[in-house]
């Protein structure tokens, strides 16, 4: 919510201990959590993007936070008057490599705190692997070791039919994560697809149980698709066959197009399956205003 209508929501709820976020969430918005002192660990997810300002403000008991390794705003004020200060013992973590390493750093100095970096661990798996694709899965957080991830195959054929006409080679894959023979929810978890024809990933698509578009990043040797694991979920995967910025279908982008893109950015108005595919222009995994430019642009050549 960027409208500032959620600002504040939890603020001064003193006896809150844990908090998850929902999938797909890009911002902490400003004052959030602000004055909840019963907050001794935060963990952000890899979709977490921003902190806004007082975020976790007079969260006088934080004593670890580890910082998602995709953040790329975070207020200077975020972790103001917080637990984590004046103790070497109270940590703040983050990913190697990674704007949230600069922020660490330089807040642990101003503040007597200890910065950490994590470097991304293995993770005991049973994974299922075939001639198609095989999974592997790693963690940014500080003990992994009894951790397990469990894979098997979904109902493939309802999810064929659900997404006819957007992806091809439809497979389902439901995700379980298990700590000590119990079934937890963990933020921090990436897991990586390693990819043979006819998929490629370029041109492979994840969608969750939800019928929400799955955000993916390429590995550096182009190999293979990597995406946040957070809790037990369901995944469907196949090859896009999607014409990038046609959301209306017709045989050229039209103004139509574009606005659908403007629309759903701005007020969050709904798409389908084949429009969210559509809608991401350069094939990056988010629908941002860079999408809704460009699929401008070519609505203008027409």
């Amino acid at each position: 919510d960027e409208t500032g209508a959620l600002q504040g929501a939890f603020s001064k709820c003193f006896d809150l201990k844990e908090i998850y976020f929902e999938k797909g969430t890009e911002k902490v918005i400003d004052n959030l959590f602000a004055g909840c002192t019963g907050l001794e660990e935060i963990t952000l997810p890899s979709y977490v993007k921003k902190i806004g300002a007082n975020a976790f403000a007079f969260c006088s008991s934080l004593k670890k936070a580890f910082l998602s390794a995709n953040l790329n705003q975070i207020s200077s004020t975020a972790f103001y008057g917080t637990g984590l200060k004046d103790d070497l013992s109270k940590v703040i973590y983050y990913a190697e490599n990674s704007i949230a390493e600069n922020y660490a750093v330089k807040y642990a100095n101003e503040n007597g705190c200890t910065a950490q970096a994590l470097a991304r661990q293995d993770i005991n798996a049973q994974y299922s692997s075939s001639e198609l694709y095989t999974f592997s899965f790693s963690a940014f957080i500080d003990d992994v070791t009894d951790l397990s991830v469990y894979v098997t195959s979904g109902n493939t054929q309802t999810e064929s039919e659900k997404y006819n006409g957007v992806l091809e080679n439809v497979k389902t894959v439901d995700f379980s994560i298990s700590e000590n023979g119990n079934q937890v929810r963990k933020n921090g978890i990436v897991a990586k697809i390693e990819l043979t024809a006819p998929f490629d990933v370029h041109n492979t698509v994840l969608f969750d149980s939800e019928g929400n578009r799955v955000p993916v990043t390429i590995n550096a040797e182009g190999t293979a698709l990597e995406f946040s694991l957070e809790e037990s979920q369901s995944i469907t995967l196949g090859t896009s066959c999607v014409t990038a910025g046609h959301l209306t279908g017709q045989s050229e982008i039209t103004m139509l197009d574009a606005l659908l893109t403007f629309r759903y950015i701005s007020c969050g108005c709904a798409l389908t399956a084949y429009q969210k595919i559509s809608a991401d222009y350069n094939m990056d995994s988010y629908i941002t205003m860079l999408d809704a430019m460009a699929i401008l642009i070519e609505a203008k050549k027409i």
